[in-house]
């Protein structure tokens, strides 16, 4: 954001001191007689250079884009400057003409590129800052001016200006310009008709050419008076700039804190009249006096009001159109009224200057233009009001979520609206779904409703009501009065969510909560304690460490991140709680602890918390030592090493956030690395600590990489054709691992380039058109050596022949050509995972089960599970390296027939695969009846929906005949899916079946149709 800020700021500076200094120094040489002529050619050489902008807008990146329109401008501006310094007059006029047009696409395209480095929530927070940036550009470059004009003159001022552009495009060429392509929406003909059957569009688009009307004629107004006040082009150049910087020094505040409040005082609509009502004043005060204050005065509100008042009011209220109409809108009166009403306007004066009546005439059409505007203003109001009633009214909640989104007030009339909607909805997902919008508009009214809401609602309702109040923050008096009547009702879950409510609540009554701490259920008194911890810290922290011996899980781990602040001794206990769910609670609450650094013993515990068999539980641990401080860098350097790509990636963004202090450390891990996964993780956080040209450690690696995939290369032909399980299993791997090593290659590039850069060159590289490819190529050897650069090319083009990357690699490579027998040598010089497979598909044999013994059991190699899991349905499309970790986590067990292999009620924390046997499930009904639901045989898995959705197993499983059988852990199962999320969907995609099977096993058994089940189960519900 920093970046984007400097941007801003510096461009803004520049744009105000070339406009200023245009129409300065046109005024000083051509007088206010000709300003009618200059607008209407800025006017019309807008409409140009707007069309040639528009096209370019969809073909290149943004940030490309605006630094194109940055060194047009300064090149342009550089040749006027040269025929100034000629003594060539006209220069004055080809300024005038150019600068317009040039600010107008520069001020567009900031805001278009700066759009693209956010999404819509961060958009929410960083735009006010970068906006405000511009308004104090404008202040700077207001100081700036008069200075330059007084010392060094109009020529000296306008090297100044561009040199502002320049540190603009400086720090816009330090970070990416190859942002995403924006493909912005552009208006249609078909659209046309609904914006014209729209009252509020028109109503805008009316009161938007009235505005540039009017600001024309006070343009011309104010221009007059000054140039006769201060005819030296230097000294009226002085009084613009200082005018301009007293005007956006109270803009700037008005602008961030007087706006948003009057806004939701008085609401959009009625602070749209304000502007219109001071135009109205100032012109008549203008037009009447002619005096210097007048012409001061309204040249604040042309320019600075309305930026600050106007400009902003006016984009709220579009917020009111339907959400496919508002960029529409915008680009609508953007790019066609505003130059059509300055063109008019133009005209306008120009005509009552060539028959001699702009002098009586013009302060007087002024104040008839200023009294239209008012007027529009107030059919604006009349429209945008009707509009979000309707709104308000919209039955699609989709619909109106979108027409509300942005909204930060609304008019009175809205907001009644929507609280006869909330006092008159039924369900409770409307309740809520209006409650947010009121939030979102009216924070005071919402309460209001939503607490008289709760008054006179079901338990579910008001649990509902309550939950939102908590989540929104805005639970105050109203629900304070309530409390007394809502901590006695019935439900358990009402009392605790009023509880949870009042937490926020200042100077809360707090005995009156006082008798909840010894409430029958155990989560109200966990809400009572939270509540209670400040007024009474003693036996609110006593019955936090009574509540930690709770069974449940869930409400342990709810009361660790409550007590953490106040007890962090007790978070050691949670650390080795048998739940991953109360360690990471944990985890995470310790890296709250603002002490944690002097905690030794908690921090001894998070240490080996990153042992935790839980990725989550690592994850939020090493964060914890994060916040420990540079005390942690080599317990945090060694978490690279970590199997998990998620927390080596957490690691790294942590020892980035403590700076350069950890380089030594991440250099000693380069040369020392256990694994490949560490080394690369240290050399990106080196990368991302030391921006710029990647560090030699880090080509050596890329290299190294390189090399490897050609290896790869090499080998597949070498190896011959390969059939059968273990043949195409290995190749599978490989193919893994070249993947693995080219997602490596990309992570490198991002971390010296950064991810919008290394994903496009990625991209084009592997396209099918050879000029995208030419391009990815270029840019690669841009940022690598142009041998690196074409290799990767090679390797990653779709249509990759083997020959051609030999060729590429023959500087580096060891041999040109490696033998069958050398391929099979140099496959099985691997891991001992690739070492058993290339063994098992250089025999090919298949498995005769079970094929050792030891001790009696039956054991299987990884490989030969792997073998056997890939089998199974729901691991059927696992990746090699996947297949390997459940291969080595299964473990082989053996039940005799008739022996149960576990029992209802039984812990559900494995998953079980059918090596050889039947195995029954079966359900113990009423009156001791045992009903077999189901009867498999090998590869089956069965026990899976208990791992992932219950602690317990609801049903027996017995072995018909003797079994074999694998046991997968659930946490094995759970870091897998965490590891790599794409799996979940393939074992939802697998349940889905198993429940259509039993679905149709159900109607089959009870000789009944699909149809008759849903109604039987929906006669069940409702009773």
């Amino acid at each position: 954001m920093r970046r984007n800020y400097t941007i801003n700021l510096a461009l803004s500076a520049g744009l105000f001191m070339g406009e200023t200094l245009s129409e300065v120094l046109f005024l000083s040489h051509y007088g206010v007689a000709a300003l009618p002529l200059g607008l209407i050619g800025t006017a019309l050489l807008g409409v140009g250079t707007t069309a040639i902008y528009t096209r370019a807008l969809a073909r290149r990146p943004s940030g490309v884009l605006l630094a194109a329109i940055i060194v047009g401008i300064v090149a342009i501006n550089l040749l006027i400057w040269g025929a100034f310094q000629a003594g060539m007059v006209w220069a004055a006029l080809v300024l005038f003409l150019a600068f317009r047009p040039a600010r107008d696409l520069l001020q567009a395209q900031i805001w278009n590129y700066i759009s693209d480095q956010y999404d819509a929530q961060e958009a929410k927070l960083r735009f006010p800052v970068i906006s405000a940036a511009g308004r104090i550009g404008a202040i700077i470059g207001a100081a700036t001016l008069p200075l330059m004009l007084n010392t060094v003159g109009s020529g000296g001022a306008m090297l100044a200006w561009l040199g502002f552009l320049l540190v603009g495009l400086a720090a816009l060429l330090a970070g990416n310009l190859h942002a995403r392509v924006r493909h912005p929406e552009q208006p249609r003909a078909a659209d046309a008709p609904q914006l014209r059957q729209s009252p509020l569009a028109r109503a805008l688009t009316t009161s938007a050419a009235l505005a540039v009307t009017l600001v024309l004629l006070l343009t011309y107004q104010t221009s007059g008076v000054m140039v006769a006040a201060y005819p030296d082009e230097r000294q009226l150049g002085t009084i613009y700039a200082i005018i301009a910087v007293a005007a956006n020094m109270v803009g700037w505040g008005f602008q961030t804190f007087g706006l948003p409040q009057i806004i939701r005082l008085i609401g959009v609509s009625r602070t749209n009249l304000i502007y219109p009502i001071i135009a109205l004043a100032v012109s008549l005060w203008v037009g009447v006096t002619g005096s210097v204050a007048a012409a001061v005065a309204g040249q604040v509100v042309r320019t600075t009001l309305r930026q600050s008042l106007q400009v902003p009011t006016e984009d709220l209220l579009m917020n009111a159109l339907a959400a496919d109409l508002r960029m529409r809108m915008r680009a609508i009166v953007r790019g066609a009224v505003v130059p059509l009403g300055a063109t008019l306007g133009s005209l306008l004066i120009l005509g009552l200057q060539t028959v001699g009546w702009g002098g009586p005439i013009i302060p007087w059409l002024s104040a008839i233009i200023a009294f239209a505007t008012l007027a529009t203003a107030l059919w604006v109001r009349w429209a945008y009001s009707n509009a979000t009633i309707a709104l308000a009214r919209e039955q699609n909640p989709i619909t109106q979520r979108m027409a509300f989104a942005g909204f930060g007030s609304a008019d009175p009339e809205t907001v009644k609206m929507l609280e006869v909607r909330l006092a008159a909805a039924e369900s409770v997902e409307d309740q809520i779904f209006i409650g947010r919008i009121l939030i979102e508009l009216d924070r005071t009214a919402a309460e209001r409703a939503l607490t008289t809401r709760i008054a006179h609602s079901s338990s579910e309702t008001q649990v509902a009501i309550l939950d939102l109040l908590a989540e929104s923050g805005i639970a105050g008096e109203p629900l304070v009065a309530l409390a007394p009547r809502l901590i006695r009702a019935e439900a358990p879950a009402v009392r605790r969510a009023t509880l949870d409510a009042l937490c926020g609540v200042r100077a809360l009554a707090a005995p009156l909560f006082r008798s909840m701490l010894n409430d029958p259920d155990a989560r109200v008194q966990l809400a009572a304690a939270r509540l209670l911890l400040r007024a009474y810290p003693d036996e609110a922290r006593a019955r936090l460490m009574e509540l930690l011996a709770t069974p449940e899980a869930e409400l342990r781990a709810t009361v660790m991140s409550v007590i953490g602040p106040h007890a962090p001794e007790m978070l050691i206990t949670g650390l080795h709680d048998s739940s991953p769910l109360v360690r990471l609670a944990a985890a995470e609450a310790a890296a709250k602890l603002s002490t944690l650094a002097n905690q030794n013993e908690l921090v001894a515990a998070l240490r080996q918390s990153l042992n935790d068999p839980t990725v989550p539980v690592r994850r939020a641990a090493t964060l914890a030592l994060g916040v420990a401080g540079p005390s942690q860098i080599e317990t945090l350097v060694g978490v690279l090493g970590d199997h998990n790509a998620s927390v080596r990636a957490c690691a790294s963004g942590v020892l980035v956030q403590i700076g350069l202090s950890a380089r030594n450390a991440l250099s000693a891990c380069v040369k020392d690395a256990r694994n490949l996964d560490q080394r690369e993780a240290a050399l990106v956080t080196l990368a991302r600590l030391n921006p710029g040209r990647p560090a030699a450690e880090l080509i050596e690696f890329e290299q190294s990489l390189l090399m490897r995939l050609v290896t790869i290369i090499q080998i597949r032909p070498a190896l011959g054709k390969l059939e059968g399980a273990y043949g195409t299993l290995l190749l599978d791997d490989l193919d893994e691992e070249e993947r693995d090593l080219l997602e490596r290659l990309r992570r490198l590039l991002a971390a010296t380039d950064g991810d919008d850069a290394a994903r496009s060159i990625w991209q084009g590289l592997g396209a099918e058109e050879r000029e995208r490819r030419a391009q990815a190529s270029e840019a690669l050897e841009n940022a690598r050596s142009p041998w690196q650069a074409r290799l990767t090319a090679g390797i990653i083009r779709p249509d990759r022949l083997p020959e051609r990357v030999m060729a590429l690699a023959m500087p580096r490579l060891p041999q040109a050509t490696i033998s069958h027998h050398q391929a099979w040598e140099m496959i099985g010089n691997g891991s001992e995972w690739r070492h058993n497979l290339a063994h098992a598909a250089q025999t090919e044999h298949q498995p005769s089960l079970p094929t050792t013994e030891r001790g009696g059991i039956a054991v299987l190699s990884v490989v030969e599970k792997a073998i056997f899991l890939r089998a199974v349905p729901v691991f059927a499309d696992m990746a090699p390296g996947q297949l390997q970790i459940l291969a080595s986590a299964a473990e082989e067990m053996e039940y005799p027939q008739g022996a149960p292999i576990f029992t209802a009620g039984d812990p559900a924390d494995r998953l079980f695969v059918i090596v050889n046997g039947r195995v029954g499930i079966e359900e113990t009904r009423a009156r001791g009846n045992v009903v077999r639901i189901a009867t498999l045989e090998a590869r089956n898995p069965f026990g899976e929906l208990a791992v992932f959705d219950a602690p317990a197993h609801p049903t027996s499983a017995i072995a018909i005949d003797p079994c074999y059988l694998l046991a997968i852990r659930r946490e094995v199962l759970i870091d897998l899916i965490n590891q790599y999320p794409d799996l979940a969907l393939t074992i939802i995609k697998f349940l889905s079946r198993r429940l259509r099977d039993a679905s149709s096993t159900i109607a089959e058994k009870t000789r009944a149709r699909p149809r008759q089940i849903v109604d039987l189960f929906d006669k069940m519900g409702d009773g």
